[in-house]
């Protein structure tokens, strides 16, 4: 039955798609916009740092001494003998059940 307000009803539209549409995934966006997206971030971050660097610099160069003298130190025990042995008596026991 027809009333005063059919006159303000919009048509209605078929539904695009399924219900599901909603739900998929968005276009991913092109390789560049995406570069030039990040570019200004990215530069931001590494400004940041450079203060930090000499330290993280330093401490660097003291772990490679460290490890290199590590590594010598136990080249020059197993040459010689003279590092840490464990004698017999202190070596652990295993146990038979």
């Amino acid at each position: 039955m027809a009333n005063s307000f059919d006159q303000f009803d919009t048509p209605a539209a078929p539904p695009k798609g399924n219900a599901f549409d909603q739900f998929d995934a968005p276009a991913k966006p092109s390789v560049a916009l995406d570069v030039a997206k990040a570019a200004p971030i990215g530069l931001a971050k590494g400004a940041i740092s450079l203060p930090g660097l000499p330290g993280d610099l330093q401490s660097m160069g003291n772990a490679l001494v460290d490890r290199i003298m590590l590594g010598a130190g136990h080249k020059v025990m197993d040459w010689t003998g003279l590092g840490p042995q464990a004698e017999l008596s202190q070596l652990p026991v295993r146990r038979e059940w």
